[in-house]
């Protein structure tokens, strides 16, 4: 799992906070971002897989402990 905070500049210059979480257990990356310049809530994006993905019950823990981090920040 690798967390990172894209450079982005809005409008007026403004950074726009987005964070990127790469799932290491499930091929996938959720985005964070701020719902709009002012809001204090934040939205998160997972991003499609080309497939299905079939896990044993220790990979998906291990999915859901990464999420967890994910939601915590």
């Amino acid at each position: 799992m690798t967390i990172k905070v894209a450079v982005q500049d809005g409008s007026e210059g403004r950074d726009t906070g987005l964070v990127v979480v790469d799932l290491g257990n499930g091929g996938a990356e959720v985005y964070m971002q701020p719902a709009s310049l002012d809001n204090t809530w934040w939205e998160t994006t997972l991003t499609s897989r080309p497939g299905d993905l079939t896990l044993s019950p220790m990979k998906l823990a291990a999915i859901a402990a990464e999420v967890a981090v994910a939601s915590d920040l």
